[in-house]
């Protein structure tokens, strides 16, 4: 039921007024939504519109005991896959939020995950840097594809079966299309390429870490800068029906320093920063299997941060239409009435959405650590976080 936010909150005032009458009478008024944002909420949800409805119910489906649950994918039978960190597993989840171990990694965190429309699950496992395939999502696992690059950060289905790789500490998407049969398809300047996203033209979209550039790969192989953010990192893009973009970018400063990355780049003795080699990554992947409290680069997050989301209408004008210091925002939805979906925590952690103009609705509390990614199955919405999984 919708109620108007200025009969609530002329009930308030009256209320506390008739309260305040051995203090003198006071009055103040609160009609509009950004004064109610300001407040706190209990079930209800604060929408642009002005209105006041019930808030959805946000509640933990699943807690399987991980530090970290990076990405999810839909396993094709009304379950969901979860890739996790420290421990390089990958679980099952149910309808119910019973999960089983799929497969469990050599390699310490699995950030990435894709499947196919005939089943196959795809893994992609750091810091070794290698992509795993399951065919049809059971074992034994088989090493599809092994980059020099040692972290593989986003992986995404292709329309005609192919599969895309984004890799760090040498920034590159590649094209693969069979078990070790790749091509790159952007080779950047960046070290990391951290987001991938297709728009509705078949254009593949790649967020970089360094500078946060938005790169374009056009079906025939053309690659075009479309935005420089000014922030650090570019995490994540979401693609609306219309074929609009929205796109979440932020930057981590550390005190007495202009700016710092997201990702650690080792040095050598003169202070030179180098790619890590295999033997190296293998080094640190033992010692974290050992249980050493080493965290994996993409979240060494030191406040204070700067976060900004923009939005891209179809001929990729880009409008800034959120920006908020001390939050790192990991990740974006997508609503059915396109809408952006995230969780800031500035002050309190709540789950907004966002439109194209930029208006804010509040949809509830989040009591939860950093969002890593979201998936809508059916008509839920599915978020998955880290600190704790």
């Amino acid at each position: 039921m919708y109620k108007s936010a200025r009969t609530i909150a002329f009930a308030l005032s009256v209320i506390m007024a008739s309260s305040a009458l051995a203090d003198g009478v006071r009055f103040w008024k609160t009609d509009s939504r950004t004064d109610f944002l300001g407040g706190e909420t209990e079930g209800v949800s604060i929408l642009a519109n002005e209105s006041l409805v019930l808030a959805p119910e946000v509640k933990v489906l699943s807690n399987p005991g991980v530090p970290f649950i990076w990405t999810m994918a839909p396993d094709g039978r009304g379950g969901t896959y979860l890739c996790t960190g420290h421990d390089g597993k990958v679980l099952q989840l149910g309808a119910s939020g019973d999960t089983s171990l799929v497969f469990d990694a050599l390699e310490p965190e699995v950030m990435a995950l894709a499947t196919m429309p005939n089943g196959d699950l795809f893994v992609g496992a750091s810091p070794e840097g290698r992509v795993y395939r399951l065919p049809g999502g059971k074992q034994p696992a088989e090493v599809y594809f092994d980059p020099e690059e040692t972290y593989i950060w986003k992986m995404l289905a292709g329309p005609d079966g192919e599969l895309y790789v984004a890799t760090g500490y040498k920034g590159k998407v590649y094209k693969v299309t069979g078990p070790h049969q790749a091509k790159v398809i952007l080779e950047s300047e960046e070290t990391h390429i951290i987001s991938l996203a297709l728009d509705r033209k078949g254009n593949l979209l790649a967020g970089s870490s360094g500078s946060a550039l938005l790169y374009e790969i056009t079906p025939g192989g053309t690659v075009s800068i479309v935005y420089d953010s000014p922030l650090k990192d570019l995490r994540s893009m979401v693609v609306d029906s219309d074929n609009n973009l929205f796109v979440a970018a932020f930057e981590i400063k550390a005190a007495g320093e202009q700016g710092q990355n997201m990702f650690s780049q080792p040095s050598d003795a003169n202070g030179k920063s180098e790619g890590k080699n295999k033997q190296n990554e293998q080094q640190e992947a033992n010692e974290l299997k050992r249980g050493m409290t080493l965290r994996p680069p993409s979240m060494r997050i030191t406040p204070p941060t700067t976060s900004e989301i923009y939005f891209f209408d179809r001929d990729r004008f880009v409008t800034r239409i959120w920006r908020e210091s001390g939050d790192a925002i990991m990740s974006l939805g997508l609503t059915k009435d396109d809408q952006a979906l995230f969780v800031a925590s500035k002050d309190k952690r709540s789950l907004y959405k966002i439109d194209s103009r930029g208006e804010l609705s509040l949809i509830n509390k989040f009591a939860s650590g950093d969002v890593t990614g979201y998936l809508t199955s059916g008509d839920k919405v599915l978020i998955c976080s880290g600190n704790p999984g």
